[in-house]
């Protein structure tokens, strides 16, 4: 099931969120293979239905963690490239070039050899005629290194995993403050960025995308 946010930008939804960026001749897909390999087959069939005749020629992980990388053997297995900061290239790459003799998979089944492009520094952009897209490096959070979102500035979307979850009515400022959505403050303030629709990975409590006074209301403050 997916969910539209812009023209071409689309929300796949489920527990696990991917976000898929149309541009000139192909797809993005932020978060390509989350939770395992029927959720990430599962979206993968939606952005074909989406976008017909347009190949998913880049995906791009939020981190290494297991909860949103289960499914990339599925994702390699299309022919996507992984697109993954440096630091990150090498898990990748050893992670998903292991054979899979035992219990083959969709991957070991298609032959394929994973791609996996690491860029350097702390930005890489996909950018045509039709749109841009950024990639950042989050700086200053323990939780995984490498842990990158994605920025849409025509829309003013963003994409995030593991940083910010919506405080319940009881406690609408955690206390202590949560380290991870100080950690994303910060760094959309390092960034400029100037976010409409902030997209978590993880579908949010209730059900819905956030807004920048959503985190900042979290730790207390109701300054715009």
């Amino acid at each position: 099931m997916s969910e539209k946010l812009a023209d071409g930008v689309y929300r796949i939804k489920s527990s696990y969120n991917s976000l898929a960026i149309e541009m000139a001749d192909h797809v993005v897909l932020i978060e390509p293979g989350p939770s395992n390999m029927a959720r990430a087959d599962q979206g993968i069939a939606e952005v074909k239905k989406l976008f017909p005749g347009k190949p998913i020629k880049y995906g791009v992980p939020t981190h290494h963690h297991i909860d949103h990388t289960g499914g990339m053997a599925s994702v390699v297995a299309e022919g996507i490239t992984i697109v993954v900061p440096e630091v990150s290239k090498a898990f990748y790459e050893k992670a998903l070039g292991t054979p899979r003799t035992l219990a083959p998979d969709a991957l070991s089944k298609s032959g394929k050899k994973p791609v996996v492009e690491g860029f350097k520094g702390d930005k890489r952009v996909f950018s045509d005629a039709t749109r841009t897209v950024e990639i950042h490096v989050i700086k200053g959070l323990p939780h995984a290194d490498g842990i990158v979102v994605a920025w849409l500035p025509k829309e003013k979307i963003l994409v995030y995993a593991d940083m910010f979850n919506l405080p319940t009515a009881a406690a609408p400022v955690p206390d202590p403050p949560v380290i991870g959505t100080m950690v994303f403050l910060k760094n959309i303030e390092r960034l400029g960025l100037d976010p409409v629709s902030i997209l978590s990975i993880h579908s949010l409590n209730p059900d819905r995308l956030a807004t920048l006074q959503d985190i900042k209301s979290s730790l207390g403050s109701n300054k715009l």
